[in-house]
Order: C-alpha cells, then structure tokens, then sequence
C-alpha cells in the first residue's frame, strides 16, 4: 500500500471572523491563503480570530486558542483602553509630559473627570486654564472654546462644545456622577479647506511577539466636513461643522456634496491645499510638513503607551485608527486613538487603500505564525508598513 495514502491530511488552519465593520476585507485577505479555512466547531476550534468594536472580547478563550493546544492569533491587545479610550488616552499623554517634562506639543491640553472621582482634583485647574485661553484671546491668541468628550463612546456620541465656564461647569456637574468625560481645549484656529474643517485618519499596527512593534502606514484619508467652520457657533445644530466623524457628516444635506464621500488622498489634499491662494502653502509639503508630525506623535505615544498596556499575550495584534487635526500654523494634534477603525470601503480612495493596509497587517501579525504549507502560494508580498522605532 502507497505510504502516502495512509498518511492523514494535514489539518487546515481555521479562522474565526465575526461579522460587522466590513469584515468581508479580512475573509479577502484568507481567501488568498489556500490553507486556511472557517472554523468547523466550537469557540475553541480557531487558530485566528478577528472581531470588531463593540463585540466582546474573549481572553480567557483566546490564550487557549486551538482547544488550549495553541498557538493562536486575535486582534485586540489586552489593556488597549490606555489609548483607546479618551480617559486612557489622557493619562498616557501626561506620562509622555513627565517624561518631557512639559506637555508634547502634539498634545491638546487636557483634563480627566472620572465617573468615580471628585470634580475638586481636576475642576480647578480646568476653571484655571479656562481663565488663561480666555485672557489670550484678548491678545489675539487662546479662545474660549472647549470639548468634551465621554470616555468610551465613539462616531461622535456625547460630545459637547462649550465656549463658557458656566456651560463647562454645569455639563461636568451634571453627567460626571454617571460616566467619565473629559475636557479638551478646542483647537479654534483648524487649517480649513474651502472654509470647512477636516482631520486625518492614519492606521497604525502593533504587534506583540516576539517583542512589541510597531508600524504606521503611509497611506491615510482626509475627512471632512460638508458645512463650512464657524468658530463662534458652538450649539448642538452646528456640529457638522466642527466634527468630521461619518455619523455626523451623513445626516448633513452636504454629505458628499464637496468630495467622494467626504474622503480625500493625502495627495488631493495636497494639491488643494497648493491652489487654495494662500501664498504660505503654495508649496505645500504634506509628508514633510505634516505627515512627519504624525509619525514622531505616534512613535512617541506607543513608546509610553506599550509599557503602560504590557501585552503579555502572544498572538495578539491591534489595527489602531489615530485621527490628527491641523492649525492654520500647521501644528498637528493628537485628537483621539480608534480601536477597531472604521474600514468600510466607502468612495474610491478607501476602496483603493484598505485592501492593502489588511493584507499587510495579517502578513506581519498572521503569517509568521502560520506561514504556507509546502506547495501553497503566499499573497504578493507588500512592504508599506513602516516600523517606528518605540525603544
């Protein structure tokens, strides 16, 4: 008897990909991979598993992944909270500012509200910086106008813009018993395109063994709002004009109107900024004068972030969404970090870009746990992914 025929097939790697946040891109990205197959069993029966915001996330399960045989792959790092949330996000940067001894200058100035704390640790130092922005603007500088945020929530739920102490204090006092916020100074003087705000959307991968890295990629998406910025129009009706987060932005009669689903390459935006008129950025640079201020931000935030998160688990992987405004003086800010970032193929810039950026992302956290069999093709190799440097 042919030895061959008594050997056993090998058994194919199995995946488990929960539905939700356009999760068809990541069974792409398998299907390119000949070994793989969806699990056949039980919660155990996984090598990888891929889940999205919103969606709870097993840890107990995952560390004995492969019914406890392992290894396996999962994409959330435990304690990611330390960025992804507002709260989390804060006190990482005030590590960062311990170390700096001063506060980045990526980093809008920022206070913490615990919904288990006091107002009386923070409350006067906020009404103190209040008072400081406020006395700038008589000068010319500064502004009135503060943010705030709730700790968890994203796609721009719960947050407020206020431009006077009595409207900050009164908010805080009201919703801080129940859930965490925090307040932000407002970035008041946002470089604009066609008189309309916009923030930048870059994705940045982590990966955990066999030590912890990190990865930015270069290619990002402008989003935008559809109704034109006015800085002293603060109300519930005039977010559209302050928030470019797609929840908002759809339900304005604009949406789409301006760009291909509020969506512009870093390329577009580029040439806008060059034709707009203003003599200052006719030569406009976006990677030197703006997309370096990105990766020194990131490299300097996960460089704090990865010892205050300490991933222990082997396996695990994070695609983070980091969102920056601009100044009229090009100074980038750090405005929030994303777990599970949108990747809806919406317009033709994302449908170009987000193929790529899964694809690379499971060849740099997937692969090398489970390369291809003997006979078994591997994808295109893509190299676009930068590693930063976090040591």
């Amino acid at each position: 008897m042919d030895p061959k025929i008594d050997q056993p097939k090998a058994r194919a790697c199995r995946h488990l990909v929960l539905p939700g946040n356009e999760s068809s891109l990541v069974l792409e990205a398998l299907a390119r991979r000949t070994w793989w197959e969806p699990t056949k069993g039980g919660d155990l029966d996984w090598d990888f598993w891929w889940g999205g915001n919103g969606q709870k996330f097993p840890f107990d399960l995952m560390r004995r992944g492969r019914g406890g045989k392992g290894p396996s792959v999962f994409n959330k790092i435990e304690n990611h909270r330390e960025v992804c949330t507002k709260t989390g996000l804060a006190r990482t940067i005030r590590e960062c500012a311990l170390r700096r001894k001063r506060l980045p200058p990526w980093a809008p100035e920022t206070f913490i509200f615990p919904n288990y704390g006091s107002l009386a640790d923070e409350l006067p130092e906020l009404k103190k910086a209040y008072k400081r922005h406020a006395e700038a603007t008589r000068g010319g500088g500064g502004g009135r106008v503060w943010i705030l945020k709730p700790a968890a929530m994203n796609r721009g739920k719960g947050i407020h813009i206020f431009d006077t102490w009595r409207a900050i204090e009164s908010f805080l006092r009201a919703r801080v018993a129940s859930e965490p916020y925090i307040a932000q100074k407002y970035i008041e003087n946002p470089l604009l395109i066609d008189g309309r705000k916009f923030d930048i959307r870059v994705y940045a991968l982590v990966t955990t063994s066999p030590s912890p890295k990190v990865f930015l990629h270069p290619d990002g998406y402008i989003r935008t709002c559809g109704v034109e910025y006015d800085s002293s129009d603060v109300g519930e009706s005039a977010l559209a004009g302050h928030l470019t987060n797609d929840a908002v932005q759809k339900c304005s009669e604009t949406y789409g109107s301006f760009e291909d689903h509020n969506k512009l390459s870093f390329t577009r935006f580029q040439d806008k900024m060059r034709s707009c008129g203003e003599e200052s950025l006719k030569d406009f640079d976006f990677s030197n004068q703006v997309f370096s201020q990105v990766e020194r931000c990131t490299e300097e935030l996960f460089r704090v972030a990865l010892r205050r998160m300490r991933p222990k688990m082997e396996g695990s992987f994070e695609l983070f969404g980091l969102d920056f405004m601009v100044d009229d003086s090009l100074r980038v800010s750090l405005v929030e970090v994303n777990t599970s970032p949108a990747l809806f193929r919406k317009g033709a810039h994302l449908q170009k870009i987000l193929p790529g950026v899964v694809e690379e992302a499971l060849q740099k956290a997937l692969d090398p746990y489970f390369p291809p069999p003997p006979g078994a093709s591997a994808p295109d190799r893509l190299d676009k992914f930068k590693e930063l440097q976090i040591r």
